[in-house]
C-alpha cells in the first residue's frame, strides 16, 4: 500500500522529470531503424544492418503490386540498391536467368562498340558456395560495367531467389574506384539480414 510521503514523491515535478528524461535516454539507446524509410514494409525483406549510418538515401519505393527499391550513396560515388520483386510473371525466377538480364544491361549502349567493350566485362556466378552457404537459397552473382568509354561503371550485383521473391543487392561505382571499395562491399553483401513483417 502506498502510504502519504510516497504519494507526494510520486506527484512531485522533480520526480516526474527524471522518469521523462530515463525515457528520452532509454529512446535514444534504442536502434533507429524506424527511421529508416524500409522500417515498414510488409512481408520477407533485406536489411543491411553493417551499412554505413547516415548514408544519403537516394530512392525507397514500396509498391507491392510492383517492386519495393531502396537506394542509398556512400561518399558520394557509390550507390547501394536492395530491389525485391515476386518471381511470378518476373523475368528472374532461378540463377540461370541472371546471364540474359545483365547482359541486356550491359550492352545497352548508344555506341555499339561500348556495349561489346562491357559485353567483355561480363562475369557470373551461379550459386556462388559463400553466398548460397551463409543465405542458404538459390544465389547468383554478377560483375560487369556499363556506359560509354571513359565513363565507365562497374557495377557488383547479388541475387537471392526466395520461393516467392527475387532479390536483387547491387553496387554502381565509378570503375576507376571499384577496387578501394571492395573489401566493404564484400561485408556489406556477405552481412544482409532477412526480416520479416
Amino acid at each position: 500500500m502506498i502510504n502519504m510521503k510516497q504519494k507526494f514523491i510520486l506527484a512531485s515535478p522533480a520526480f516526474l522529470l527524471i522518469l521523462i528524461a530515463l525515457a528520452v535516454l532509454i529512446a535514444g539507446a534504442l536502434p533507429a531503424a524506424a527511421d529508416e524509410p524500409d522500417a515498414n514494409v510488409k512481408g520477407l525483406w533485406l536489411r543491411c544492418p553493417g551499412f554505413p549510418k547516415g548514408a544519403e538515401v537516394l530512392d525507397f519505393e514500396d509498391d507491392p503490386d510492383w517492386a519495393t527499391f531502396y537506394a542509398r550513396s556512400v561518399d558520394g560515388v557509390l550507390t547501394f540498391e536492395i530491389r525485391r520483386q515476386e518471381k511470378e510473371g518476373s523475368e528472374l525466377q532461378d540463377p540461370e536467368d541472371v546471364e540474359n538480364i545483365i547482359s541486356m544491361r550491359a550492352f545497352n549502349e548508344e555506341d555499339e562498340e561500348d556495349g561489346k567493350a562491357n559485353m567483355a566485362t561480363i562475369k557470373i556466378k551461379e550459386n556462388p558456395s559463400e553466398f548460397s552457404q551463409i543465405y542458404k537459397l538459390p544465389c547468383a552473382m554478377a560483375e560487369y560495367q556499363t556506359g560509354p568509354k571513359g565513363d565507365k561503371v562497374h557495377n557488383a550485383s547479388l541475387f537471392i531467389f526466395t520461393d516467392v521473391y527475387c532479390f536483387l543487392v547491387e553496387a554502381e561505382i565509378t570503375a576507376g574506384l571499384a577496387k578501394d571499395y571492395e573489401e566493404r562491399l564484400m561485408g556489406w553483401f556477405m552481412g544482409l539480414e532477412f526480416v520479416e513483417r
